[in-house]
């Protein structure tokens, strides 16, 4: 995008809720880009998730890692 002198306002970067990408966004962020965290829900939220986690299943880690860090944290 540099190389092409694309603006940022035409383009995002985006990652699935739950996907470890902190400090990496915080970057993003930082430089100025417009980042989106995405939630899937409604009727098909689920089709959509699993066909995420076919396309790419070392995202099943990261989601089960969030979970039981996330649930520790709260006591």
């Amino acid at each position: 995008m540099k190389e092409n002198n694309v603006p940022k306002n035409r383009f995002e970067f985006q990652v699935l809720h739950g996907v470890p990408m902190r400090k990496k966004l915080k970057q993003l962020m930082d430089d100025g880009n417009t980042v989106r965290v995405y939630l899937p829900y409604g009727d098909n939220w689920y089709d959509y998730s699993i066909r995420r986690l076919k396309e790419n299943p070392k995202m099943a880690g990261y989601i089960i890692k969030n979970l039981f860090s996330s649930i520790f944290r709260l006591r």
